[in-house]
């Protein structure tokens, strides 16, 4: 004789998602998707920095500029030649303070490496839910871009 199986009516009632296990290439993916959502005019895509280990990258977030996001920093790459590099990096330079953003910290260098911006350990963003978190980063790259049209002029 068949049992027939009775679903508890609280299951109907609410909705639950099921996280499987996930590629690391998914959970990019994902956080791909999430972030373009924040910034509406920039596309994030996904790409694999080393064998198994996935990033999101920005390219032309701003003029010459592209963004990859890692875990625990932001990479911003400034596509100039050497030549030009050296003379942004000497003004720049002049007027560095690690923590000249709030929230942030932030480091470059020298002009083979990107500017690495790290979130200031001292700033609360524990209380920030996922859009304002999104928020706030769109706000460190703002004030990076803002320092670059600055010296640069452009």
């Amino acid at each position: 004789m068949a049992q027939k199986l009775k679903i508890c009516e609280r299951s109907k009632s609410t909705s639950f998602d099921i996280h499987i296990i996930k590629t690391n290439e998914e959970l990019e993916i994902e956080r791909c998707v999430m972030m373009n959502k924040y910034f509406l005019n920039k596309k994030f895509k996904p790409f694999e920095a080393s064998e198994g280990y996935w990033l999101s990258r920005c390219e032309s977030y701003f003029d010459k500029i592209d963004v990859i996001l890692d875990y625990h920093r932001c990479e911003i790459q400034i596509n100039y030649s050497k030549e030009e590099l050296k003379v942004l990096f000497e003004k720049w330079k002049s007027t560095y303070e690690e923590f000249e953003f709030i929230g942030f910290k932030y480091y470059w260098n020298n002009i083979g490496q990107p500017i690495y911006l790290y979130r200031d350990t001292k700033f609360d963003w524990e209380s920030l839910n996922d859009e304002q978190e999104f928020r706030k980063i769109e706000q460190g790259f703002a004030k990076i871009i803002n320092k670059y049209r600055k010296i640069t002029g452009k």
